[in-house]
């Protein structure tokens, strides 16, 4: 587990968020000379999305090199205490003579007595997945296979089973494959289904399940994409800042397949940019919500979720969003993100939990 969080100084902030994204930690650490030098957590790489830096250059103009950290020789649970709360850290690295030889964290500190926050998981499955027919006239989208697995079993797999309340499933279009699929696979986790008796839309189906029984922030997805990022991460970024609303993005090349004509005010052709690229961040399809924003939901009406966050941001409520790379997420929605998923698959060591 320790080699996960000890990284090197001359990694791309790319690589980096990948190593962040494997230690299943919010911070990671660098050394040179087996000596501690710095370190790094996943709020400092995100804000360095949301600036816009260049994802291939080195991280080591952008970590922490006042790393906080306690000899072995000097520590005690009492130490350790005093300085995760007066520098608000989550984990604190041992040395010895500098270097690390363990990290320990909050849940270390208490044995695992910690009180785990679990979080109702609802998934958007209803969809009759239109652009992927014909395929999806035969098997509905979240069976559609990635790399052998049903898209549906690899998001689920994705949750935790001590953080998951329960999962919520929204069906209409062959629901009855879906649950049939889901009652024989999956054993780990509780499953309510939600039967849509009209299309209720991206969101609508949420008020279908009792609220009282729903956990205070709901973790939201969609059937067709794949999240490889900690969810937990998310969770604790939604809590810490109080959000409403978290919308998890990545930050997109979109080229535009013409020459773009910049004008004039006077309308006098200043330049042709040929088939410009630009950067955005896009909306991933993964969502925290907090249960008060239901209210906002109408019971038995269809409703996208893009109309909630409209509605949502026009009563000023605290909506925030949670930047990722664009490698970290799979769109299976439409035959070419379908076919470019399985590439990515097929050339990567992604986990299936297979």
């Amino acid at each position: 587990m320790l080699d996960k969080l000890i990284i090197n100084g001359n990694l791309s902030i790319k690589e980096a968020i990948k190593k962040v994204e494997i230690s299943g930690q919010r911070c990671v650490y660098i050394e040179k000379n087996n000596k501690l030098i710095g370190s790094l957590t996943d709020g400092d790489l995100r804000k360095l999305i949301i600036k816009d830096i260049n994802l291939n250059k080195k991280i080591s103009k952008y970590f922490n090199r006042n790393p906080k950290y306690i000899e072995r020789k000097k520590f005690s649970i009492v130490k350790a205490k005093k300085i995760l709360l007066k520098y608000k850290i989550d984990s604190l690295p041992i040395t010895i003579d500098k270097k690390v030889v363990q990290v320990i964290t909050w849940r270390d500190i208490v044995k695992n007595k910690l009180p785990t926050q679990k979080y109702s998981i609802f998934i958007i499955a209803g969809g009759r997945g239109e652009r992927l027919m014909p395929f999806t006239s035969i098997l509905p989208k979240p069976l559609i296979p990635v790399n052998g697995v049903p898209i549906i079993k690899l998001i689920i797999n994705s949750f935790d089973s001590e953080n998951t309340k329960e999962i919520y499933v929204s069906l209409n279009y062959k629901h009855s494959i879906i649950k049939s699929y889901l009652n024989s696979e999956i054993k780990d986790k509780k499953i309510i289904y939600l039967k849509e008796r009209n299309p209720l839309g991206t969101i609508g189906s949420i008020k279908l399940a009792n609220e009282k029984n729903l956990s205070n922030n709901i973790v939201i997805s969609f059937c067709d994409i794949f999240f490889q990022n900690s969810m937990q991460n998310v969770l604790d970024f939604h809590e810490n800042h109080k959000n409403d609303l978290t919308i998890v993005v990545a930050q997109k090349k979109i080229q535009v397949p013409y020459g773009v004509c910049k004008i004039s005010k006077k309308g006098n052709l200043i330049k042709i940019d040929e088939k410009p690229t630009t950067k955005q961040f896009v909306n991933v399809g993964y969502y925290v919500l907090n249960k008060k924003m239901l209210k906002y939901i109408p019971k038995g009406k269809k409703m996208d979720v893009t109309e909630l966050i409209k509605k949502i941001v026009s009563f000023k409520k605290k909506v925030k969003i949670y930047p990722i790379d664009d490698e970290n997420w799979f769109d299976v929605g439409q035959w070419s993100n379908y076919k470019n998923t399985l590439n990515n698959f097929a050339t990567s060591k992604i986990e299936t939990n297979e």
